[in-house]
């Protein structure tokens, strides 16, 4: 089996805050334009963003249609004028080039480098999911190690079913102690990684 090289994260307020992000941009394009900003501003900003994305994911705007509305409708809520299409580019690129971590995610991500490093070779590797709660298990084994995985994609607690030797295991993640009692482990929506 070939090794693993990547691990692959949604960023938006999973490790970096797109909140504040955007608050920053949206301050930065306001002022760039002689716009006045007041940081209750993007309550507004929020409330529209969130309309618009919802008409992306019902399939009645794209995403390139987004730059000929956004900032068009958010300056018509807060009453003012400007051009809303050289606002949104403005906004894009100062979004691309903000970098505001979420809290804790510098220290996951060295975690994750460690854990990582840890797992050498893979002989094997074996998914699993619990549908019903969405949570992923995986498994991950070679050189003498068995590295477990528990996922909940929606945050969602549950016991679930995991092939792996009853005891009291440190969870790489966190440092936190989880148990697997007659093949089940509790998952209370934080990411799970032992070795057993």
């Amino acid at each position: 089996m070939e090794k693993s090289t990547v691990l692959l994260f949604d960023i938006d307020n999973t490790l970096l805050d797109f909140s504040a992000g955007a608050m920053q941009a949206m301050e930065e394009i306001f002022r760039a334009a002689g716009l006045p900003y007041a940081p209750e501003m993007f309550a507004v900003f929020q409330v529209e963003n969130d309309k618009l994305w919802a008409r992306i994911e019902r399939g009645e705007l794209t995403i390139a249609g987004l730059r000929d509305v956004r900032w068009q409708t958010i300056l018509a809520r807060l009453g003012l004028e400007a051009d809303g299409a050289a606002m949104e580019d403005a906004f894009r690129d100062r979004l691309h080039e903000s970098a505001v971590p979420v809290t804790g995610a510098p220290e996951v991500l060295a975690r994750l480098h460690g854990i990582k490093r840890r797992f050498g070779c893979a002989d094997y590797f074996v998914a699993s999911a619990d549908d019903e709660h969405n949570i992923a298990v995986l498994e991950r084994g070679g050189d003498g190690k068995h590295f477990f995985g528990v996922f909940s994609l929606r945050s969602e607690c549950a016991e679930v079913k995991i092939e792996a030797p009853d005891g009291e295991y440190e969870n790489l993640i966190d440092s936190s102690r989880v148990t697997v009692k007659d093949s089940r482990i509790r998952s209370d929506g934080r990411p799970i990684i032992f070795e057993a």
